[in-house]
């Protein structure tokens, strides 16, 4: 290095540069590009220790971010799949209930009585009253009024279905299925009453008109084992009813309402839609 620097003068007087005067203001200008470039290059590399920060700063804020996002979503995601094993397993361990809830809709039922436009009605217009009422009222003995008192009890089984029939639809009613299906037996039996009596006075008037002709008893055919059979169902069917309704099911019952699910029913009913029918 110092051979090179020798007759460095000599040297450099030999190019363009002799005529270079390097005096005392140039000494200056040249002392202070250098004072003012020293900043300069601190200010860049502040500056670009500063850019680093920042850049280190988002890059672990991006990850942290996006690590507590897939944290979450993961957390979701368990979350849900628990839900729906559990919704599974409770229609899976609650399906006998579901099936019992079903099984006692047919039980549930509603009373939609009124008096209509009666306006002093003699009967009770709701049923829980109504039922029995009305079998106090079908225990009556035969009134002495009619011709031959005590000897004609089909013609009082006849007036007292009519009674019921005057009272059941038009007033009595109720919703629900099995009750309701108590209800239209009551009805069919009162029908099944009605065409006895048509049957027994038919030969009189065969549009029906001395059905109620108490004039012509004596030529009245004779009430036959059906017809008191048919009035002792009704009163044992609307007890049964009374016992549903009223006393929660709890007491003796003849085993003939759909409402207590009655082991003597299908019976109960092959009498109404059976064999037994009336010959004309």
């Amino acid at each position: 290095m110092e051979d090179k620097l020798k007759n460095l003068k000599e040297k450099m007087n030999s190019t363009l540069l002799k005529d270079l005067n390097f005096n005392d203001r140039r000494q200056k200008n040249v002392l202070r590009e250098i004072k003012s470039e020293k900043p300069l290059l601190i200010k860049k590399s502040s500056l670009f220790r500063t850019k680093t920060w920042r850049f280190a700063l988002s890059t672990v804020f991006t990850t942290s971010l996006l690590l507590i996002l897939s944290l979450f979503v993961a957390d979701q995601l368990e979350q849900a799949d628990k839900s729906d094993r559990n919704t599974a397993k409770t229609v899976v361990n609650n399906k006998s209930n579901v099936i019992e809830s079903i099984k006692d809709e047919s039980k549930v039922w509603r009373d939609l009585s009124s008096a209509g436009d009666l306006k002093n009605p003699d009967f009770a217009t709701n049923v829980r009253e109504w039922v029995p009422q009305t079998l106090e009222r079908l225990e009556q003995p035969v009134p002495s009024r009619y011709p031959g008192a005590g000897m004609d009890e089909g013609y009082d089984i006849y007036l007292k279905a009519e009674m019921l029939r005057d009272m059941l639809g038009p007033h009595i009613r109720v919703e629900g299925e099995d009750l309701n299906k108590d209800f239209q037996n009551i009805q069919t039996l009162i029908s099944y009453i009605g065409h006895h009596q048509y049957v027994r006075t038919a030969h009189i008037d065969s549009y029906g008109n001395a059905k109620e002709k108490t004039e012509y008893m004596d030529e009245w055919k004779p009430a036959d084992d059906t017809l008191f059979q048919a009035f002792e169902n009704i009163k044992h069917l609307l007890h049964d009813i009374d016992v549903a309704i009223n006393k929660d099911g709890r007491g003796k019952t003849y085993g003939v309402s759909h409402q207590l699910d009655g082991e003597k029913v299908k019976e109960f009913e092959r009498f109404m839609y059976g064999s037994n029918k009336v010959e004309q």
